[in-house]
C-alpha cells in the first residue's frame, strides 16, 4: 500500500471521525432538551446537525474509497471542502466552552437543581456519552475497513463501558419524564446517580477544545502555546513546569495546574487522565509514586494500600498470580520490662571508694 495514502487516510479519518462524534453529540443534546420541552431547545440547532452530520458521513464514504478530503502533506487546508471540514471543526469550540460552563453552574449549586438545571445536564451528559460512542465505533469501522486488527481489538475494549454510560442516561432521562416535574417523585438514587456521571463532564468538553486545537494546529504549522490558546504569562508558568502545550492543555483541562502537573510528573505521569485516576483513588503524586514506579494500575494500587501493603510487598503477590491482598499479620508486641514497685524504693547504686 502506498505509505502517503496511509497517512493521508490517518489525517482524513481523524477529522472526519471527530466531527461525526461531535454532531451525533449535539444532535443527542438537541433530541434529548426537546423531548423534555426545555427552553434551550433550539430546533435550528438540530437541523444543523443533521446537516452536517449527513456531508460528514459522504465525507467518510469517500475515504472508505481512498478518497481521502485532507492530506498529511499539507501545512494548510488545500481545497474547499477541506476549508470546510476545518471551519466545522473550529466552529465546535464556543458551545463546548458553553457546555463546560453550564455543568459547572449546576454541580455548583448549594441546593438541589430545578426540574431545568436536571434536564440540562441529562441532555450534556448525552451529548458527551453518544458523542464517545460514535468516535470509537468510527475507529472500529475504520479498523474492520482497513483490516487494522490491533486498532480493532483495542477500541472494542471501551465498548461495555460506552453501553453502561448510555443506559445509565435513558435511565435517569426515563426517570426526570416519570417525575413530570416534581422533584420529590424522582427515586433515592436518581442524585447520586446524576452527580457521578456528570462529575467530570466540565473537564471531558474543555478536553475537547484541546483535542480540536491539535488537529487544526497540523495545518496552521503544528501545535504551539499560541494555538493551543495560551496566553503568554500561562506559557511561562508551564515551561517552568517542564510540560509542553500538548500535555499542558490537558492537564489544564481537568483544573490542574503548572505545579501539579509537574508534580505527577515527577512522579512518573505524564498524561492528565492517568493522573485523574490516581486522584480518584486517594492518591498524590508523593503517595503514587511507588505504586508508579512498580508498574501497579490504580484500581490494584487502591486495594493493596487499603490493605497496609508497600507497593513493593504488593508486587510480589501480584507476580505470583495473587490478585485479592490476604489478611496481614499484626506485628508481634514487643514485651515491656516490668515496672518498679512504686513503694520499694530503687536500690542506691554503689561506687568503689576512693583509692
Amino acid at each position: 500500500m502506498n505509505h502517503d495514502l496511509a497517512k493521508d487516510r490517518l489525517i482524513t479519518h481523524a477529522v472526519t471521525n471527530y466531527l461525526a462524534a461531535a454532531y451525533q453529540g449535539i444532535f443527542s443534546f438537541s433530541n434529548i432538551l426537546g423531548q423534555l420541552e426545555h427552553s434551550e431547545f433550539s430546533e435550528p440547532t438540530l437541523i444543523t446537525a443533521q446537516k452536517n452530520l449527513s456531508k460528514v458521513h459522504a465525507w467518510t464514504a469517500q475515504l472508505f474509497q481512498d478518497e481521502c478530503l485532507l492530506s498529511a502533506s499539507w501545512t494548510s487546508a488545500e481545497s474547499f471542502e477541506a476549508q470546510d471540514a476545518l471551519a466545522m471543526l473550529d466552529q465546535l469550540k464556543p458551545s463546548l466552552y458553553e457546555a463546560a460552563s453550564s455543568t459547572t453552574r449546576v454541580l455548583s449549586l448549594a441546593s438541589v437543581p430545578e426540574s431545568a438545571d436536571i434536564g440540562l445536564i441529562l441532555a450534556l451528559h448525552a451529548r458527551h456519552a453518544y458523542s464517545r460512542d460514535t468516535y470509537v465505533r468510527g475507529f472500529l469501522e475504520y479498523g474492520e475497513r482497513f483490516s487494522l486488527i490491533e486498532m480493532q481489538k483495542r477500541y472494542e475494549g471501551f465498548l461495555p463501558e460506552l453501553t453502561m454510560e448510555l443506559q445509565r442516561n435513558q435511565q435517569l432521562l426515563a426517570a426526570l419524564k416519570k417525575a413530570n416535574g416534581d422533584r420529590s417523585l424522582l427515586p433515592n438514587e436518581f442524585f447520586p446517580l446524576l452527580f457521578q456521571t456528570s462529575v467530570a463532564l466540565p473537564a471531558f468538553f474543555r478536553s475537547h477544545i484541546h483535542d480540536i486545537n491539535q488537529l487544526l494546529s497540523q495545518f496552521k504549522g503544528g501545535l504551539t502555546w499560541t494555538t493551543a490558546e495560551f496566553t503568554k504569562a500561562e506559557t511561562d508558568l508551564w515551561t517552568s513546569a517542564g510540560l509542553g502545550p500538548a500535555a499542558a492543555g490537558y492537564f489544564r483541562a481537568f483544573a490542574m495546574g503548572p505545579e501539579e502537573a509537574g508534580a505527577w510528573r515527577d512522579a512518573g505521569i505524564f498524561d492528565a487522565t492517568a493522573a485523574i485516576d490516581w486522584k480518584r483513588g486517594g492518591f498524590s503524586p508523593e503517595s503514587s509514586a511507588g505504586w508508579i514506579k512498580e508498574k501497579i494500575p490504580p484500581p490494584l494500587a487502591f486495594i493493596w494500600s487499603r490493605s497496609n501493603y508497600t507497593p513493593e510487598e504488593a508486587k510480589e503477590f501480584l507476580e505470583k498470580g495473587t490478585m485479592e491482598p490476604p489478611p496481614k499479620k499484626a506485628a508481634p508486641v514487643k514485651s515491656k520490662p516490668p515496672a518498679a514497685d512504686a513503694k520499694t524504693p530503687p536500690k542506691k547504686m554503689s561506687y568503689p571508694k576512693k583509692m
